[in-house]
Order: structure tokens, then C-alpha cells, then sequence
């Protein structure tokens, strides 16, 4: 039992170690930095709980075990960002950076793309006799249909709203590059939120 137990808290100990290693990372720590703050948030509240509870020494100076699996978890933790940047740099202002594309069309996705093609559907400018399915399985628009559903589109951005945070009339081709500015300009601090586009 006590065996178990131990296991256990070491697996605990790694798992706090990650979390605390992750949260250095994303402040842009160091690796020594990384350490600290994975060693702290892994050791800090048993060393805490051991002392209140006049456990003395406590665990984590008497087994080096719970230190060392922290400063591993720590070391893995940042090697893994070293490798693999693309993971802990999401949804930055970077170029080449698709997740803010990404984030941003999916407030637009069911007002700008969805009901356009529902419209296209119920309105009947999309028939049946616009697809044509391949021997694969595979279903493609007929250039008719592109040419429908092309034409419908630069249609429907001509068409004009009233932008609900700007109170401004633009047109609907305009929205995803007024949202990309409101958006820049909350990642700069010029905006205190990101106002998003609600729309009925």
C-alpha cells in the first residue's frame, strides 16, 4: 500500500511539475525558469502541508524522488516546446499563423457561410443537375454550378449591413477584414475586448 502510494504521488507530482513548466513557457521562460516554476508548483503545497502538519523534514527533502521527477517533467516539458514551437504558439499575431484565421472565421462561419449556401439550397440556384459523382465516391460541383455559386457570392458581398459594433454601413465583403482590424487591434491593447460579430 504504501508502495502504491508513493507511485502515486509521484505521478502526481509530474503532473503539477507539467502544468507549472507549461505555464513558464508560455511567460517565455527559460529553461531555468521552466525548472523553478515546475519544481514550485510540483513540491510548494506539500512542503506546506507537510510543515502545518509537523511531518518534519518534509517528504520531498527526505526522497530526492519527487524532486527528480519535477526537474524530468520540467526538462521534457520545455524540450518538447523547443521541438515543437507550432504547439505553444497558437493564436498569436504571427504571420503564418492559420489558428487566428482560423478563430476568426468561425464567429462568420454560419452567417457568411452557412446561410449562403442554405440560401443557395432553398432558393433552387443550386440543383441537383450541378453535381456530378466520380467513380471514387466523390461528389464535385459541374462548372455550371461553380459559375452559380460564384456569381451568388459576389451577389451577396455587394449586399449591405450595419456593422452591430461599429454602427456603420459596409458590405458584407468588407466584414472578415473590419473584424481581422478589430481584432488587431485588441491583440495591440487599443480595445479592451474583442468585439465579435453577432449577428441574427
Amino acid at each position: 500500500m504504501e508502495k502504491l502510494m508513493f507511485v502515486l504521488e509521484l505521478i502526481g507530482a509530474a503532473a503539477f511539475a507539467v502544468s507549472g513548466a507549461m505555464a513558464a513557457i508560455k511567460n517565455r521562460a527559460d529553461i531555468f525558469g521552466v525548472i523553478f516554476l515546475a519544481v514550485t508548483t510540483a513540491l510548494g503545497g506539500g512542503v506546506i502541508r507537510d510543515v502545518l502538519l509537523g511531518n518534519l523534514p518534509p517528504k520531498m527533502f527526505v526522497s530526492y524522488a519527487y524532486f527528480s521527477v519535477s526537474v524530468i517533467a520540467a526538462v521534457v516539458v520545455f524540450a518538447d516546446a523547443y521541438i515543437r514551437r507550432e504547439k505553444y504558439l497558437l493564436h498569436r499575431d504571427r504571420l503564418g499563423r492559420i489558428s487566428l484565421a482560423l478563430d476568426l472565421m468561425e464567429e462568420m462561419r454560419a452567417v457568411m457561410a452557412d446561410r449562403f449556401v442554405l440560401t443557395l439550397i432553398n432558393t433552387k440556384v443550386i440543383r441537383r443537375e450541378h453535381f456530378t459523382r466520380q467513380e471514387s465516391g466523390a461528389v464535385l460541383l459541374t462548372d455550371p454550378g461553380r459559375k452559380a455559386v460564384l456569381s451568388a457570392w459576389q451577389s451577396r458581398k455587394r449586399e449591405e449591413l450595419t456593422h452591430p459594433y461599429l454602427r456603420e454601413k459596409m458590405y458584407w465583403g468588407l466584414v472578415p477584414y473590419v473584424q481581422a482590424l478589430l481584432l488587431s487591434r485588441t491583440l495591440r491593447g487599443d480595445l479592451d475586448a474583442y468585439p465579435p460579430l453577432l449577428w441574427k
